[in-house]
């Protein structure tokens, strides 16, 4: 009798203690996934109110380029297309002839078919143009054309392009991107051959060096073309300036550098 009841005593702690092995081993799993639940949901948190923080700050540079153009806060991106136009148009029917000067955007080849005859002669200069001449960008506007039906325009290309560099700068870390400071060296050692903008790769601060196009628009077969009449090439944000002199200056300002008359 003292056997058996021994022999039950044995039985009831083996399965005690794999009872508790087991509660041990399931609350620990638990516990493990709840701590990894928080520490992404601590992540995720801090990346949107860190993506907020970036929206607003890119509300209030809009706003205040929509000022500087001379549109309301509230102006869409088709009411400023037609204030454009409508700019051009009053240049034109107030005879004026000397050429219009315009940045990237006021050339931009997406935007020419909003255009019309009035925009002739107008000058500008970006990163990227339509007619460029290489395999990257024949492949890039093809695909466009066929895909949405309209010509690409430098919004359109430099987003592209930024794809291809983070490609590249994943390619290099094995697609690994853990590691923000090993994958932020990575995407600035990139150095691209053929993009649609041309080449392309980033000086010691991180900015990009490439071509810058000039442009001038004109009419062909009944359409509104750039056609790239300089190239300035491997354009950095120093330009022609020594990178040491330029830094030694004071930062650019309303006040620097001083009008000479």
């Amino acid at each position: 009798m003292a056997s058996s009841e021994n022999q039950g005593l044995q039985i009831a702690l083996i399965i005690f203690v794999m009872l508790t092995i087991v509660l041990s081993v399931t609350t620990f799993v638990f516990f493990r996934q709840y701590e990894d639940a928080d520490i992404r949901a601590r992540k995720d948190h801090d990346d949107a109110a860190k993506a907020t923080t970036n929206l607003n700050t890119a509300v209030v540079e809009m706003n205040e380029m929509k000022k500087i153009i001379g549109v309301s806060e509230q102006a869409k991106i088709d009411e400023i297309k037609t204030t454009h136009a409508e700019d051009m148009k009053q240049y034109a029917a107030a005879g004026l002839k000397f050429p219009v000067v315009a940045g990237e955007t006021g050339g931009d080849d997406a935007l020419l078919r909003s255009f019309g005859e009035e925009a002739v002669g107008l000058y500008s200069c970006c990163p990227y143009t339509l007619d460029l001449e290489t395999d990257s960008n024949k492949r890039f506007v093809a695909a466009m054309n066929k895909d949405y039906g309209v010509d690409p325009g430098f919004y359109c290309a430099g987003l592209y392009v930024n794809g291809m560099v983070i490609d590249a700068g994943l390619q290099k870390r094995g697609g690994k991107s853990d590691d923000k400071a090993e994958l932020m060296k990575a995407l600035r050692s990139v150095a691209l051959t053929d993009t649609p903008r041309g080449q392309i790769r980033f000086d010691n601060y991180g900015n990009v060096v490439g071509d810058f196009y000039v442009r001038h628009i004109e009419m062909a077969n009944g359409k509104l073309i750039n056609k790239t009449v300089k190239t300035y090439k491997n354009v950095s944000q120093f330009w022609t300036y020594d990178e040491k002199k330029f830094l030694e200056q004071p930062v650019y300002s309303r006040n620097y550098p001083p009008l000479k008359s």
